[in-house]
C-alpha cells in the first residue's frame, strides 16, 4: 500500500556519495516520496546543498526527479555517509528550519553511554574514498570491540585526510588515523609530523584490524 506523492519536497536516503576533486562532492540518492527539482535544497543532517545539477541513473542531466527514481546530485560540500536521511526544500529559509529539525534530531539520538563502563576508549580517525567503505570499515572496526574497549570514531567522512583532522586527533590521548584509499593532503602530513602523529593509509580493508588490536 506504499503511496507517493509528486506534489510535496522530495525525502529519500543517501545510497553512496564520493568527493571528486573536480566536481566537488556528489551523492546517489533515492527518493522516496515527493519531487526534486533543479534549484531546490538539500539537508543532510544540519548540511543544506542547493540542487544545482542532478543525472538520472542514465547518467543524463534532467531537471526533475519523481520517487522512487535514483539520481545522482553533484555540489555537495559535506559528504554524507550510506543510508543518511535527506529532505528536500524549494527554499533556503525553509532549508534552514529542516537543518535545524534535523540536528536536534541527531543530537537526541547521539548515546554515550556505551563509553562509561569501558576501561579504554580508542579514538579514531577514519578517512575513506567513498561512503560504502567507511560503513564497511566501521562496521569491522566495531567487531573489535570488547566489554572493556570501546571505539570512539572522532570524525568518519570521505576524501583525503586533512590537517583539520589531524587537529582533532591532537586533541585525544593515542588517537588512531586511518585512510583507506586515500591519500595524507601535504599541510595535514607536515602538522602530523610535528605533532607526532602518524596517519596509517591501507587499499585492504582487512588489514586495517591488526593497528587497533
Amino acid at each position: 500500500e506504499l503511496k507517493r506523492d509528486n506534489d510535496k519536497d522530495a525525502e529519500g536516503f543517501v545510497i553512496e556519495s564520493n568527493l571528486d576533486p573536480k566536481r566537488g562532492g556528489s551523492a546517489t540518492l533515492i527518493l522516496r516520496d515527493g519531487t526534486l527539482k533543479k534549484g531546490s535544497f538539500i539537508v543532510i543532517g544540519k548540511s543544506i546543498t542547493p540542487v544545482r545539477y542532478i543525472e538520472n541513473s542514465a547518467g543524463q542531466p534532467i531537471d526533475i526527479a519523481h520517487a522512487p527514481s535514483p539520481v545522482k546530485v553533484i555540489g555537495f560540500s559535506e559528504i554524507a555517509g550510506a543510508g543518511a536521511r535527506w529532505r528536500s526544500a524549494s527554499n533556503k529559509k525553509t532549508a534552514e528550519e529542516i537543518a535545524a529539525e534535523m540536528s536536534q534530531e541527531i543530537a537526541a539520538a547521539k548515546d554515550d553511554s556505551r563509553f562509561e563502563n569501558a576501561k579504554v576508549v580508542i579514538p579514531i580517525i577514519l578517512k575513506a574514498d567513498v561512503s560504502g567503505s567507511l560503513e564497511a570499515i566501521e562496521k569491522e572496526l566495531l567487531k573489535l570491540e570488547t566489554a572493556d574497549a570501546k571505539i570512539k570514531f572522532l570524525i568518519k567522512g570521505v576524501g583525503h585526510i586533512s590537517e583539520n583532522d589531524i587537529k582533532t586527533a591532537a586533541g585525544s590521548n593515542n588517537p588512531i588515523i586511518i585512510g583507506f584509499n586515500v591519500k595524507v593532503d601535504t599541510t595535514a602530513k607536515d602538522f602530523a609530523d610535528q605533532l607526532k602523529l602518524f596517519p596509517q593509509t591501507f587499499k585492504i580493508i582487512y588489514e586495517i584490524n591488526p593497528i587497533i588490536v
